[in-house]
């Protein structure tokens, strides 16, 4: 008995046993992918909407400010000429590189990029564009917002959104809102996982594409908006 007994403990894994277990383990780790891709998308998608809220604040604070100083509000206008002094503009990529050499956001270029995106090198005192330019860049910005606009408006939005029937084009309008406007694009930072918006009232929202209709541009606001690119 004891001789058996040794026996059996010292016999290792047979070879289907050993097989068993490795297939229980990859079909647990088959079923446990999505949910951890997920949850770190989700996360990158938050540290994003946080970075968009912390620019808002800056423009909200500066336009403020604008009231008593009698400068310029820094709630961009578009234009297809630009005039970055009257706060004219045809890119986001030219309004972000004005709003950090005009210092109404302290921050380093990197700060306005996203997964998929190539980061910007640039030191603040030398934001020019070659070292600043839609390749860095992850925003929408919509164009002609004011203290009247209603708070529920899109202010600040990622890339990866076709936001008119036309698509994303140079001055192109925010639309009037609807599932079909609103696709969310294959392109960086989420592609179609998610989009992230900041209304014009400061609050921050990750949107899956069948939430669109429902949460973005609720008011039907046709701002025009200004975009990383020119024409995409």
């Amino acid at each position: 008995m004891a001789m058996k007994w040794r026996m059996m403990k010292n016999r290792g894994f047979t070879l289907v046993e050993l097989l068993v277990v490795i297939a229980i383990i990859a079909i647990l780790a088959a079923l446990l992918f999505p949910a951890i891709q997920g949850a770190l998308t989700k996360g990158k998608m938050i540290r994003t909407m946080s970075n968009g809220k912390n620019i808002y604040q800056s423009v909200f604070a500066a336009a403020v400010d604008s009231e008593v100083t009698g400068e310029i509000a820094p709630w961009p206008k578009f234009n297809a000429t630009e005039n970055a002094p009257s706060g004219v503009f045809k890119t986001s990529t030219g309004w972000i590189a004005w709003l950090v050499t005009n210092e109404i956001i302290s921050t380093d270029m990197s700060f306005f990029s996203g997964p998929g995106l190539t980061p910007s090198t640039a030191l603040v005192s030398s934001v020019n564009s070659a070292n600043w330019t839609e390749t860095n860049n992850a925003w929408n910005v919509v164009s002609g917002v004011s203290d009247s606009t209603p708070d529920s408006v899109p202010f600040l939005f990622t890339r990866n959104l076709a936001y008119a029937n036309t698509g994303d084009q140079l001055g192109d309008e925010i639309g009037s809102g609807g599932t079909t406007n609103y696709p969310l694009l294959n392109d960086n930072p989420y592609g179609r996982k998610g989009l992230v918006m900041i209304n014009k009232g400061g609050a921050g929202f990750t949107v899956r594409q069948r939430a669109m209709d429902r949460a973005f541009n609720t008011a039907g606001a046709t701002n025009s908006v200004l975009t990383p690119y020119e024409t995409h």
